[in-house]
């Protein structure tokens, strides 16, 4: 009797295979298919554990289950979900490609570096102008590298609440990658960041605004040993505005731009008033001045 190799006898006895050992490393030369499953119940489990490994929870999409619960999702749009089924999307209706979502008490990501050398953990941001992947075109000046978004749900949907940006910050070039931090905060009232502080290529830090329009200005000086230290004062205390640093004397130099004047505090001398004392500063042009004091 013939036995054709889509179908067996109704009557034809199950072969018997107790006792022969399964096949090492089989090599299959088509496609093998199983069932969808779920999470529950995947189709390719380890065995004695039948409620973790390998299922599709829809077409075009796989999922890994542990402990019946669909922990890791990769959807139609190559998507990656962890803890969690379907994507989501956020400000902007942005749907990352890898979204980490958790319920519940917050949760971090944890990147851990062991070793010897005295390297940490790399989380890297790389950016190209290039149009397809792998594509390393050059960058220009302005050009976004990378953000970290803090996002905060209104009610409705999601808004930036702070940025913190790198971008490219001069003229790039082969071996030359110059850049800048940028610090954004949203203010009261507003879904628009606002730039708040900045760090330059050349080590200037400006702070308020972008700038221009910056309240205060911090300027690197190439070899700098001597410094201003601002220094704070509890209750009933005076801070300070002082210079210190590896010289043994060191001036304090506070410079009106043009025409103006260098004003401590409002005040108006009572009529007849004299002068007790004095007060001795210098000028830009090293010449010291005196201040009377009453």
């Amino acid at each position: 009797m013939v036995i054709g190799p889509y179908h067996t006898p109704a009557r034809a006895p199950l072969p018997n295979l107790s006792g022969l050992a399964p096949l090492a490393s089989p090599v299959f030369s088509g496609q093998v298919q199983m069932p969808a499953g779920s999470a529950a119940a995947p189709s390719l489990a380890p065995a004695g554990d039948g409620n973790t490994g390998l299922f599709s929870p829809a077409d075009d999409t796989l999922a890994l289950a542990t402990n019946g619960k669909q922990r890791l999702t990769v959807d139609p749009s190559g998507r990656t979900i962890l803890n969690h089924t379907t994507s989501l999307s956020g400000a902007f209706s942005a749907t990352g490609r890898l979204q980490v979502i958790q319920d519940g008490n917050p949760s971090a990501t944890l990147w851990r570096f062991n070793g010897t050398d005295v390297g940490g953990a790399y989380v890297f941001f790389e950016r190209s102008r290039g149009s397809t992947v792998g594509q390393n075109a050059l960058l220009q000046w302005g050009d976004g590298i990378g953000q970290l978004a803090f996002n905060g749900a209104d009610g409705t949907t999601y808004h930036r609440a702070a940025i913190l940006g790198v971008d490219v910050d001069g003229a790039a070039a082969v071996n030359s990658m110059p850049g800048r931090f940028v610090f954004y905060t949203t203010p009261n009232g507003s879904t628009n960041p606002i730039e708040r502080m900045r760090v330059a290529s050349d080590g200037t830090i400006t702070l308020g605004q972008y700038p221009g329009a910056e309240s205060l200005r911090v300027i690197p000086t190439s070899g700098a040993v001597n410094r201003i230290d601002v220094t704070g004062a509890v209750s009933g205390g005076a801070p300070s505005l002082a210079a210190s640093g590896a010289d043994a004397n060191i001036d304090l130099t506070l410079t009106p731009k043009g025409s103006g004047r260098l004003r401590f505090g409002a005040y108006t001398a009572a009529s007849g008033l004299t002068a007790s004392g004095c007060i001795e500063v210098k000028d830009a042009g090293g010449t010291v001045r005196r201040l009377l004091a009453a």
